[in-house]
Order: C-alpha cells, then structure tokens, then sequence
C-alpha cells in the first residue's frame, strides 16, 4: 500500500530526510509553516530561490519583511488564507510575496493540512505566474478597447446562426436597433424583418460562403418604426458552439429617404422643365395658331353672308367650309402635339434611333426660329444611330440647347443669324453638336454653364443647362460646351451606342 501523508510525517528522521531532498527537487516551490504560529518551518530550494533567502535566513524572517506593498495583503489575510487548509483538504488562492531584492511576484498557491513530526502544520506549494498575470492583464486590456472600440462603431456588429437565431450582438448594434441586448438575443433575427426581406435573406443564407456580400433590407426598430440598414455579411465559424453569418450593417434610413426624395425631385423638375419650354415655345406656337384660325374664321363668315342671299353659290360656299375645317383641323394638330409633350407624366426607356428623336423636335424648333429670323441647318445622320433613351427627354435636351442657341442669336445682324444642328456616330457613342453663330461662351467660365441657376439671359432662370446635364448623365453620357471656331458657341452632346 502507498504510504499515506500522515506515516510519512511519522516516520524516522532519516526517512524524513529523504523525504526533504525529494522535495528539494521538486520545481514548484514548497514551504512548510506551523499552523499556530504561521512561522515558516522548512522550506525546498525553489521556495528559497524565490524569496531571494537562504533557509536559515528565511527562518527567522518576520513576514513584514516578505510581505507586498499592497495594503489589503495584510498579515491577517495571509494567515486567513493559510487557515483554510485546516477546514478542508486543500485551498488555492492568489497572493503575492516580496522578494529580498524588493520585486514583488504574483503566485500561485495551494495550502494542506499535514503534520510534521509532533507539530501540526501546513504545506504551502506555490509558483510565479508574472507570465500568466502579464497575459490576463494583455488580455483585459485588449477586451477593454475591443469593447470600447465596439461601443463607439458607427456599424453594428452581429453573428446570425443558419436558423435565423442572434448569437452575438455588439454594443453598437444594441445601439442600432434599440433593443437590449439580453432581451434580443437567442431570437429570431427574421421576426424583426419584414415579408419581403425575409425571402430574401433567407434565400441569401442558404448559401454559406466565405465570400463578403452586401445586401439591403428593411428591420423593424423598437420603437416600432421600420428602418432601412445595409450590410455585408460572410460565413464564419470560430468555435463548435459559435458559428453563423457575421454581419457588420449600418443605418441607411436617411439615405434611402434622401433617394426617394432625390427622384422625386427629379421627376418634378423634368416635368418642370417641359412646362418651363412651352412658355418659351407659347408666343410662337400662339403665332402659328392665328393663321389657321383667323383663315377659318374668314372662310366662316363668308360662308355666312353667303347662305341667307345666294343659294345657287352652294360650292363656293362649301369650299370655303372644307378649307375652314382643315384650317381648323390643322390647329387642333399643333395643340395636340404640344399636350401630348407636355402632360406625359411617365418616362420609358426604348432602343430607338436618335434621328426620329431629332425630326420629332424638327417642328418646334424652326417654329421658334421662324418667330426670330433664324435659318436652321440640318445635318442629320443616315446611318441609323440606336440609343436607349427616354425620348421625351432627350428630345427635351435638343430643345433647350436649340432655344438657347436661337435666344444667343437675338442680337446680332438677321443675315448671321444661323443655327446648326448635326447628328453623327462617334466610336460607340453617338454626337449631337447645336451650334450658334451669337456672342459665344463667358471666357473661362464654359463648364460652369451646367451649374444650377447660372444663365446670361436678362429673364433666365438658369435651370435649362443644368436639366439638360441631370438628364444626359442619367443617360450614361456627357455634355460639354465649346467656343465655335469663327464666332459663337458649339454644345454637345454624347451618348452611348446600343450594342446588339
């Protein structure tokens, strides 16, 4: 049978001896005390090591004189800790010890019960864990500022399992949603969305890639309101116990709403912008009513005069009738076209050729340039240049930059007054140039043309060139203006190519 503690405690002092050079060989530091007193009796080379002190001077030691700076590591502490072995086979706590060079170490210890000779006392086996308090002290720290750092993101941070439960939430996510945290986790993160994203995302999770991938979608916050957030989100597995979608989501709330609301605005201010054209076009389109009208109005009336007296007139006077309701037909023909262009609310994108485009304006705006002595020169591509577009509003982008060329040229002699307007392929785009023999473009300020509410018209607004920019960018093409190689001004305008 293996000898128990106490027959080893009883056995002969030579046994005993034995019994201290085994211990003396042991690595982990051993000091016996008398459980009375706590005065060290014996203790191994590692213990003596440790301290700095020889055994002989270590015995004689008053424990002030071993004891930490720390206040609360008091005589009475340390005896408490000591005492325990005698309620219970064995206690381990921390504590720390002064060295005979003053250095103050952390150790680990373990105090038991045993008896020593005809004394009743207590093993303390202990050994330096600086190494171990170093790391836990690196460790708190870096969870401190991982903490802190998470506190403050502007994302949050969450780890979804692959049944849709919340495993991991960030402060900054708790943050986000409004939700405390330990009321939120271990749910279902897909109650929170609504019905559409969740078909979404639940098509999204199916798949568990490593791959970083971005998605968008509307969660309900805990105030009850409907949120918009964005996230990119990847498959992760860190232990057996957690693994799931990591995701990193921002609110996107405002921005979505200040999208809406850009294409909002948008769409008024290019329908804004027809209306905006037909005041100009108003004076010239009225012109170009009154010659209809007034010449069915003749024919009318003497058509009139004609009934009660002479009957036997009877063609004369249904000719003049039939040339009055062509004269009338052709005027109802001008106020439909312009209805039609101005009331279309919604905007379809088509393949068309841009030349129909260009004959569908042709109309406006030699009636505008008629009413200002313009000649208008045509040079339109016969090859057919595909675009897809929304034809009102490219057709709009030609009309502003037509009238604008036309209104440049208000002021110079009649027989300069000529306008150019060209179509022709350009690579994979397709040009359009409108250029005006008038005064030319402000010295250095071309491109500023295309800011907002600049205009050199004495009654501009300053909102047509800017439009007509919104609309081509929108497009996927560019617009620029240049001075003309004699005199006036040169804009054009570039759009991509539809490939077959």
């Amino acid at each position: 049978m293996k000898p128990t503690r106490m027959a080893v405690a009883r056995q002969p002092a030579a046994q005993r001896v034995d019994f201290c050079a085994l211990l003396d060989a042991c690595a982990d530091s051993v000091a016996i005390h008398d459980a009375a007193t706590k005065s060290i009796l014996w203790a191994n080379r590692a213990a003596t090591d440790a301290y700095g002190y020889s055994l002989e001077e270590l015995l004689v030691l008053d424990y002030s004189e071993i004891a930490p700076a720390d206040r609360s590591r008091t005589r009475e502490a340390a005896n408490g800790q000591i005492d325990q072995a005698l309620f219970k086979d064995h206690h381990t706590f921390e504590w720390c010890i002064r060295r005979k060079s003053g250095e103050e170490i952390p150790i680990e210890a373990t105090a038991t019960y045993v008896p020593w000779g005809t004394v009743r006392a207590i093993m303390v086996q202990f050994r330096d864990i600086t190494d171990r308090k170093r790391t836990e002290l690196r460790l708190r720290r870096h969870e401190l500022r991982f903490r802190e750092f998470m506190q403050d993101l502007a994302e949050g941070v969450c780890i979804v399992s692959v049944d849709g439960r919340i495993e991991y939430l960030s402060p900054s996510a708790d943050r986000l949603l409004g939700y405390a945290k330990d009321s939120i986790l271990g749910t279902s993160f897909h109650q929170l969305l609504d019905a559409r994203t969740q078909r979404q995302i639940l098509a999204r999770f199916a798949r568990r890639t490593p791959d970083v991938r971005s998605m968008r979608y509307r969660v309900r916050h805990a105030d009850g309101s409907w949120r918009w957030h964005e996230a990119t989100y990847r498959y992760v597995k860190f232990e057996e116990d957690l693994s799931g979608f990591l995701m990193h989501f921002r609110d996107i709330t405002a921005n979505v709403a200040a999208e809406k609301a850009a294409r909002e605005k948008e769409k008024m201010l290019e329908y804004l912008a027809r209306h905006n054209a037909m005041g100009e076009m108003a004076a010239a389109i009225a012109h170009e009513l009154s010659q209809p009208l007034a010449a069915a109005q003749n024919y009318i009336e003497g058509g009139a005069r004609r009934i009660p007296h002479d009957m036997a007139h009877r063609d004369e006077l249904m000719w003049g009738l039939g040339h009055a309701r062509l004269q009338i037909d052709r005027a109802s023909e001008i106020i439909r076209s312009v209805r039609e262009y101005a009331l279309k609310h919604e905007f379809t994108r088509e393949v068309i050729d841009l030349s129909d485009v260009l004959n569908e304006v042709r109309y406006f705006i030699e009636l505008r340039a008629r009413q200002m002595s313009v000649r208008v020169a045509w040079s339109i591509s016969e090859l057919p240049l595909m675009v897809r577009c929304e034809r009102v509003l490219i057709g709009q982008v030609i009309i502003n930059l037509a009238f604008n060329a036309i209104d440049a040229m208000a002021e110079v002699p009649a027989a300069r007054r000529l306008l150019r307007i060209a179509s022709s392929p350009d690579g994979d785009h397709v040009l359009v140039r409108v250029e005006d023999r008038g005064r030319g473009l402000p010295i250095g300020r071309e491109q500023k043309m295309f800011d907002g509410f600049f205009s050199t018209k004495k009654a501009g607004n300053g909102i047509g060139l800017s439009l007509c920019q919104n609309i081509v960018s929108k497009h996927g093409g560019t617009i620029w203006a240049e001075q003309a190689k004699q005199v006036g001004a040169v804009f054009l305008v570039k759009l991509p190519l539809k490939q077959d």
